[in-house]
């Protein structure tokens, strides 16, 4: 049967060897000509297989998908594990904080950006002296002016922090380009920076509760300065 079943057989032993191809398993005519391998050793293999199959599958996924620009999973390890920035929440205000970092790594904020994509108008920011700025993630986090007293404050700590532990040239080339600075506050520990910060390192924490607190008071910001504009526009 699993020499002679066509490829569009509903049997038994068709289904079993588009599997093995699928998940890039040996084929099982070949498995049962040979003497069989011991049984924790096969599942150990196979439990390799669909675990790679399973992640470039993932990595894929994301690679297409526009919300994850600043959380990019293609470059990180797909490892069960939960991500670094989600460590250290012991209380309700750590926990409202951590919200609002993950609503901007995931890009998960109704920005003017999105609202002109999905309802139509202009994507240009309302909230600070850019007229023609588009209002996305980055200009909310590194240009725009209404959160400029929080940025310039948390920025300058930032930079005292990671002097001490990179070379000043790194540190500029991180803090200078809004790119990336978007993603060191998102996600200092990224792949797609030019140099990150290893959780395990002794500043982690200083720079987490720093990124938590300029989501936070970037999106508290926002929300005041939004509910105003409504009021006054009704």
């Amino acid at each position: 049967m699993l020499e002679h079943s066509p490829k569009n057989s509903n049997t038994w032993a068709r289904y079993t060897r588009n599997l093995a191809e699928i998940y890039g398993i040996e084929d099982p005519l070949k498995l049962i000509n040979r003497s069989p391998p011991l049984k924790k050793e096969f599942s150990d293999v196979v439990h390799a297989k669909i675990t790679a199959y399973c992640e470039n599958e993932l990595r894929s996924l994301a690679a297409k998908n526009s919300k994850m620009k600043w959380f990019n999973v293609s470059v990180k390890g797909l490892n069960s594990k939960p991500h670094p920035l989600l460590s250290g929440i012991a209380t309700t205000k750590e926990v409202l904080k951590s919200r609002a970092h993950m609503k901007l790594l995931c890009d998960d904020l109704f920005t003017y950006e999105k609202k002109a994509k999905y309802e139509g108008g202009s994507a240009h920011c309302r909230l600070c002296l850019s007229e023609n700025e588009i209002e996305d993630v980055e200009h909310i986090i590194n240009n725009c002016s209404l959160y400029t007293e929080m940025r310039d404050r948390v920025k300058f700590e930032m930079k005292e922090i990671c002097n001490q532990i990179l070379p000043s040239s790194c540190v500029e080339e991180i803090f200078v380009d809004p790119s990336s600075f978007t993603q060191f506050v998102l996600d200092f520990t990224s792949l797609n920076l030019p140099v990150r910060i290893d959780n395990s390192s002794e500043v982690f924490n200083m720079l987490l509760n720093l990124s938590r607190d300029l989501c936070f008071g970037i999106l508290k910001i926002r929300s005041q300065k939004l509910r105003s504009l409504k009021k006054l526009s009704s």
